[in-house]
């Protein structure tokens, strides 16, 4: 790995200038840091600079999406599903295709004592972003001057989705024991105009957990208050020990609560199909899916997702397996996959398989899923021991594939030049503070905040060793010559 050296001033003035006259345009248009920052990272004249005159090399360790491969037999499926001309060829409801919808229901429900679920309370979306949509334009809709709490830092979308319908919204920050979970503060901030209350578990981006104790004790105010409460567990199935954690919907079903939440789900993070935009939408609240309902069919006539309905159902199904196994570990697997195939007995997918088959893809699954998570591990690990002596605060490994660090010595500086400074002399792609919560003034002006980076974990070992390493060596060169590196003076 060459040293890196401080880029030339012509190569700094070509880059102020891409900043302000190419696609981006910052002249013309007003950004938040979020978008601002892909924005440059997306630029292909940005791109072509700092790989011809800069660095020659561009990486992320900020990234949203895993360089891990999905489950082979879920590529399988779509090829299979795709040969035989299944699903792809015809229309569907507007909800998304009834076969997929079902197998989520009884997903769904096997997590529940007593299963309730059905189709009419699942709605399948483009991803998880077209959840946040229905939901934020279903509060507009009914509500609209109701407000919003959002518990951050959280995933950008929220805050552009309220910004987008009109909504008045609140971010709700609270950091205290070297934490960003914010349930208490969440609850003071409630009042008689407060509609809808989103949340992350497990929170993007740091990764921490919300316990049982704690979603608890916020459904029931909700519930209480007639509060819609929106949790994104996205990252729900990549938690280490999840054993130690309830679904939500297990947690409101026990309180007599599930009509008061929505939960969002999705395959992009725990499936590694980003670009599949598989998502749904979850809920009892009969209101909010009959709007879902109609939004999907003004918009999409059916969801993308139905056309991935083969990959739906043969996960649903070993989902649903995996949960039998854990409430009957003394009855034999061929017994169970007997019984859970008579409930997908709709599902054609499924019935043209063998026991032995389903058990194999069961098998063969719990493996793959297994080594992802050691992979994952590992490089949390990795991330630790590379940054200790940069780190201020770490936040704890509990799930998996973001963390969320605060780095020393970094105050009295423009965090966005900083960064932009990083991109053009390492080719490091980064994520900080404020494209989670906030401007950027505040990320710097207060003490419990400052300089936190979010760290994909999930990336490719090799370069995300390289990533982190620059970060080291570019933050004492930055440190030590600040005068030589370009200025904007800009903020977000």
């Amino acid at each position: 790995m060459k040293k890196l050296i401080i880029p030339k001033k012509s190569y700094f003035k070509k880059a102020y200038k891409l900043l302000f006259d190419s696609e981006i345009k910052l002249r013309e248009k007003n950004y938040d840091y979020y978008h601002l920052n892909e924005k440059i990272y997306d630029c292909e004249d940005f791109q072509k600079l700092v790989l011809t005159e800069g660095p020659g090399k561009i990486v992320k360790i900020s990234s949203g999406t895993s360089d891990r491969k999905a489950f082979p037999g879920y590529i399988e499926q779509s090829v299979a599903d795709l040969k035989s001309n299944k699903y792809y060829r015809n229309y569907t409801s507007p909800n998304g295709y009834r076969l997929a919808r079902r197998s989520l229901a009884l997903m769904e429900s096997s997590k529940l004592k007593d299963g309730i679920y059905s189709e009419k309370d699942i709605c399948l979306t483009s991803g998880s972003t077209g959840a946040i949509t229905i939901v934020f334009e279903y509060i507009k809709n009914k509500w609209p001057k109701g407000e919003v709490l959002i518990a951050t830092p959280a995933y950008y979308l929220y805050k552009f989705a309220a910004n987008y319908w009109n909504l008045k919204y609140r971010e709700v920050f609270s950091f205290q024991n070297n934490s960003f979970k914010s349930v208490d503060e969440v609850i003071k901030k409630i009042t008689s105009k407060t509609k809808l209350i989103v949340i992350t578990q497990p929170l993007n981006p740091t990764g921490e957990i919300y316990t049982e104790k704690e979603i608890k004790k916020l459904t029931q105010i909700a519930s209480r208050k007639g509060i819609l409460l929106l949790i994104d567990e996205l990252f729900f199935d990549l938690i280490f020990e999840k054993n130690k954690y309830k679904d939500s919907t297990v947690i409101a079903s026990e309180l007599n609560a599930l009509d008061n939440i929505a939960v969002i789900r999705g395959y992009s993070k725990n499936k590694n199909l980003a670009a599949f935009r598989l998502g749904y939408l979850l809920s009892k609240n009969e209101n909010l899916m009959i709007y879902a309902e109609t939004i999907s069919e003004v918009r999409q006539c059916f969801p993308v997702a139905s056309n991935f309905a083969g990959i739906i159902i043969l996960d649903a199904f070993i989902q649903s397996l995996d949960c039998l196994v854990n409430k009957n570990s003394n009855k034999p697997l061929s017994s169970l996959v007997n019984q859970l195939k008579k409930g997908f007995n709709f599902a054609e997918s499924i019935n043209n398989m063998s026991v032995k088959q389903l058990i194999a893809k069961y098998k063969e699954y719990k493996k793959y899923f297994k080594n992802i998570m050691n992979f994952y591990s590992n490089n949390f690990d990795i991330a630790q021991e590379i940054l200790k002596d940069e780190i201020e605060i770490s936040i704890p490994k509990k799930s998996a594939f973001n963390t969320f660090v605060k780095i020393k010595g970094l105050t009295d500086i423009n965090f966005f030049d900083f960064c932009f400074n990083f991109y053009l002399t390492a080719g490091i792609e980064t994520q900080i503070g404020p494209c989670y919560a906030f401007d950027q003034e505040k990320w710097e002006e207060n003490p419990n905040l400052g300089f936190w980076m979010r760290i994909t974990f999930a990336r490719d070992t090799k370069q995300f060793k390289y990533g982190l390493k620059r970060f080291i060596e570019f933050k004492k060169l930055y440190l030590s010559n600040q005068d030589r590196f370009l200025k904007t003076g800009l903020y977000f």
